[in-house]
């Protein structure tokens, strides 16, 4: 099972079905601050859905390389960060992420997309990382931003998000470019 010590208070951890319950549990405690970006979160309703979420990652990682995992801060299970996307041929990955809102500010997330970008430009060989958030959410859009992503393209209507739909800004990071910031 693949995990990943971030710093002295954090790690990542491929998510496994015995996470399933600390998982729904961390999602219905977050469930109006999640909803704002995340359509997903009105689906997640009892911990049979974190466990269908979970043994889905669990099979697209076996078949696709697609990696989710559970970000554990000071020991609890607090937000997931995995890929969302992978081009084999072009070599590129985009990530998405979310977090407890109690744990945000600290800069846990910014040092988890941080490890993230350092296993997929080493251990996956990607040339191109991308991170696809909706210009509204400040607090996801601040993490690439600290990070030296490039600000590309704005997707149109990339995403209906329950009652509206919401365009997403695409930020990319190269492996050359990363290889420089750290």
């Amino acid at each position: 099972m693949f995990a990943h010590r971030v710093d002295e208070r954090t790690q990542l951890r491929l998510l496994q079905q015995h996470h399933a319950e600390a998982l729904f549990e961390v999602v219905d405690r977050n469930r109006d601050h999640l909803r704002a970006w995340l359509p997903w979160v009105d689906g997640t309703t009892e911990v049979q859905d974190s466990m269908d979420f979970v043994v889905m990652q669990i099979y697209t990682f076996a078949q696709q390389g697609l990696m989710t995992c559970g970000v554990w801060h000071d020991g609890e299970l607090c937000g997931v960060i995995g890929h969302n996307t992978i081009d084999p041929e072009a070599r590129v990955t985009t990530l998405g992420y979310w977090l407890d809102a109690g744990k945000q500010g600290h800069g846990v997330m910014t040092r988890c997309v941080a490890a993230f970008l350092d296993h997929a430009f080493s251990e996956y060989g990607q040339e191109v990382v991308q991170i696809r958030v909706a210009p509204g959410n400040a607090r996801s859009v601040a993490i690439p931003e600290r990070l030296g992503f490039v600000r590309g393209e704005v997707l149109a209507d990339a995403e209906r998000l329950h009652d509206r739909v919401v365009d997403h800004v695409v930020y990319r990071m190269r492996r050359e470019d990363w290889a420089q910031t750290v």
